[in-house]
């Protein structure tokens, strides 16, 4: 990317030094245009053109997104799009991104093209495949919500669709009324655009700005035309004066509920996305259980149909992806959405799964699965002291994964008393099976005042990391600097660990900053770790934002900048950080700032 491609400003050449330093470091692929053909031009909006596009060697398309004006909002846009796909680049139904050219973005080719066109030209939808289109959009947008990124641009022409699936696309791209010039560009998405924002002029868009856009989607499915096809420029005083679309007759009662309920004036009466997506789950198992389909090797028969040999196989392998699941991610939120992600590309119907497990508990497996939905919260409350109680009952009867889950709610205090001997006696039990995310957590468990502790968390450690954690490489080195007295050479170990680990984990890249800035292991470079650090620092890593401030108020690998540095601080204060609170104490009161690299 040049900077001459730019109508320059100084905050212009900023994002894209960001665009040009994420290639540098292989965070964003570079393709050069000249190995495209077959360009063809598919759509136009107000920031740009989409065109199809072949690559050379390869039968595939790819989409190529060119923009009128490269600005400083339009590259600023495109950098927050980058990091937003980043977050949500799990979810099918999300446009997937691969990388850039000179003045392109280089994204997934969708089929279908826009929802707009696959409406107009399959008018014979049955309702099952309205519903799963909305649901798959609702979907989408609760895994935005639940990154805490907003859309605020959501309407037909850019949700699109590949292979008869939605895919979400422009988040972070567009801001929709708050970015559009003129009323021409307006009107075209004004039926989708919260209408508080007409009426209040310190109105922001907001999630349930993007659930009013959903609501007219969800319509616009159910009807196969845009909304207020034909009306003129007075649309919005109309739609301000409670003007809604006309519901044809044949919608069923619960959608149209739900729809109606979304583009609601009051946007406290809306729904919330996560509340869409559960209703929209009901409603096609209401569908289903109508309709009455044959039973497939890809989806839960009705509940009066299930056998139960299939459905032990079906249970077995949702425990499978559990465990794989629970070896990417800690993190409970991050956890649901890989967990109902799964569940809605293999089309597994949880409810009956459900009421299955309920009167069915007299295996291991069931007890654990059932444990799992009431640990997230999947088709009912979420009940951690029930949760704890199925998991220790499965763990009884040897199941695997079950012992690891009996571990970390002692050890967090989930559903019981915080009990750390009971955790690691379940983990241990755990990681003689050869899990490697129970090998984890016994290196974490592990006294390493004792030699026979150290020896045994770096045994355990190191087993973890043969089942390819790097998170277990990362606390090993840990442990290195920690017991470094014993061996010289523990610090060149932490070193590497550091560096290899750095390559899939935040924590490994924040270690590796300290090694880089006190010369740990390896010569000191304080550019390396300021660069480190910024790029973990824009992607909320909390302690890297700290550590860049600190070097912000040192000048280590920047020039000075105290206000920089109080902008951070402030930022980790607001979160509840009492070590960023108490630096801006000390700045206030002028005193010797004592921070330093953690």
């Amino acid at each position: 990317m040049s900077n001459n491609n730019v109508l320059g400003t100084e905050n212009a050449n900023e994002w894209i030094n960001w665009i040009e330093d994420a290639i540098d470091k292989k965070h964003i692929k570079y393709y050069k245009f000249e190995d495209f053909f077959n360009i063809q031009e598919i759509g136009k909006g107000a920031f740009g053109k989409v065109f199809r596009a072949n690559k050379k060697m390869s039968d595939q398309y790819f989409a190529l997104k060119l923009f009128f004006s490269l600005n400083n909002a339009t590259v600023k846009q495109i950098v927050n799009e980058l990091k937003h796909h980043r977050e949500v680049d799990f979810n099918e139904n999300v446009i997937r991104f691969y990388g850039i050219t000179k003045q392109n973005l280089v994204m997934e080719y969708a089929d279908g093209g826009t929802l707009r066109d696959y409406l107009k030209k399959n008018d014979n939808l049955t309702w099952k495949d309205r519903y799963n289109l909305a649901y798959q959009l609702a979907y989408a947008v609760s895994c935005l919500h639940g990154e805490n990124i907003l859309h605020r641009d959501l309407h037909s022409r850019n949700v699109l669709v590949h292979q008869n699936s939605i895919k979400l696309a422009d988040f972070g791209l567009s801001k929709g009324i708050e970015e559009v010039s003129t009323s021409t560009k307006l009107y075209g998405i004004m039926p989708y655009i919260d209408p508080q924002i007409f009426n209040a002029q310190s109105y922001s868009l907001n999630k349930k700005s993007d659930v009013y856009s959903v609501g007219i989607i969800l319509w616009e499915i159910s009807s196969g035309k845009p909304p207020f096809e034909g009306h003129n420029v007075g649309l919005v005083i109309g739609i301000l004066q409670g003007l809604k679309e006309k519901v044809n007759p044949d919608t069923p009662i619960d959608y149209k509920n739900l729809f109606t309920e979304c583009w609601d004036y009051e946007p406290d009466k809306r729904p919330s996305i996560h509340e869409v997506v559960e209703r929209l789950k009901i409603i096609i198992d209401k569908q289903d259980e109508i309709i009455g389909e044959a039973p497939s090797c890809d989806k839960i028969p009705s509940h009066e149909e299930i056998n139960k040999e299939d459905l032990n196989e079906i249970i077995n392998d949702i425990v499978i992806k559990i465990d794989e699941i629970t070896g990417k991610t800690n993190e409970e939120s991050r956890q649901l959405f890989y967990f109902l992600n799964y569940l809605n590309i293999y089309n597994i119907n949880t409810k009956e799964i459900l009421i299955w497990l309920l009167n069915n508990q007299n295996n291991p497996n069931s007890m654990f699965l059932l444990g799992y939905f009431n640990y997230l919260g999947v088709e009912t409350r979420k009940n951690e002291e029930k949760a704890f109680h199925l998991f220790v009952n499965a763990a009884n009867e040897g199941h695997l994964l079950a012992q690891y889950y009996v571990g970390k709610c002692y050890e967090s205090g989930i559903g019981t008393e915080k009990n750390e001997n009971l955790a690691f006696k379940y983990f241990e039990n755990f990681i003689r099976k050869d899990y490697s995310t129970g090998r984890l957590k016994v290196g974490q468990n592990l006294d390493i005042d004792t030699k026979k502790g150290l020896k045994l968390a770096v045994h355990w450690y190191k087993r973890a990391m043969d089942n390819g954690s790097v998170i277990a490489m990362c606390n090993l080195g840990i442990l290195y600097l920690i017991e470094y007295s014993i061996n010289e050479h523990y610090l060149e170990e932490a070193f590497k660990l550091f560096k290899n680990s750095a390559k899939g984990y935040p924590g490994g890249m924040v270690m590796l900053g300290y090694c880089y800035y006190y010369g740990i292991g390896t010569e000191p470079d304080v550019q390396k770790a300021f660069n480190l650090y910024q790029e973990l620092a824009e992607l909320g890593n909390d302690i890297a934002q700290y550590n860049l401030a600190f070097m912000y108020i040192r000048g280590k690998g920047v020039k000075r900048d105290v206000n920089q540095a109080i902008e951070l601080y402030e930022k980790l204060a607001k979160q509840g950080n009492r070590d960023a609170q108490h630096q801006l104490e000390m700045l206030n009161e002028k005193e010797n700032y004592s921070c330093k690299i953690i």
